[in-house]
Formats: C-alpha cells, structure tokens, sequence
C-alpha cells in the first residue's frame, strides 16, 4: 500500500537512527499519537535520536514531552532496544 507520508519520510530520514516507546496503562492499552508528519496513521510515541541526546532513553524522555505533553524519568522505562529506521 502506497503512502504518501511514508514514502516522503523514506526519502528525507531513511537511514535516522530512532527511538520508540509502548508506553502501557495498568489494563495494558498502549498509547498511540497521530503525527502532522502521518496524520492519517495512529502510531506508538518516538523519534529521531538527536546528536544532543545522551542515547536512545533520552531520546524517549524528549519525545514524550514534545508529542504527548509528558514528564517521566528514564527510571520509567524497562527494555530499550536502539536500531535504525529503514535499513
């Protein structure tokens, strides 16, 4: 299936390195954000990891705030696995 934000995406970021969270409720539901760069897509929060951030966690701690408006410590995360979009 052919995606226009996707395929634009490939072409401007498709060797970035990126970190991505599941970030889970007590029931077990994930949270899912709709993006400007994908706005018809529901997808788990994350990003880019930027040549300021220390590693992968900072990276999620970052884009908790930026994408959801949340705070949490890199304490509140429990398996973290790096890798790279695209490749």
């Amino acid at each position: 299936m052919y995606d226009v934000d996707v395929e634009r995406e490939r072409r401007l970021n498709g060797g970035r390195d990126v970190a991505v969270v599941g970030l889970r409720d007590p029931e077990g539901r994930v949270l899912m954000v709709q993006t400007r760069r994908f706005p018809s897509r529901w997808q788990p929060i994350g990003g880019g990891i930027d040549p300021g951030d220390s590693g992968p966690v900072a990276t999620l701690v970052r884009e908790l705030g930026e994408e959801a408006g949340l705070e949490l410590g890199a304490d509140a995360f429990r398996q973290v696995q790096a890798g790279a979009a695209g490749r």
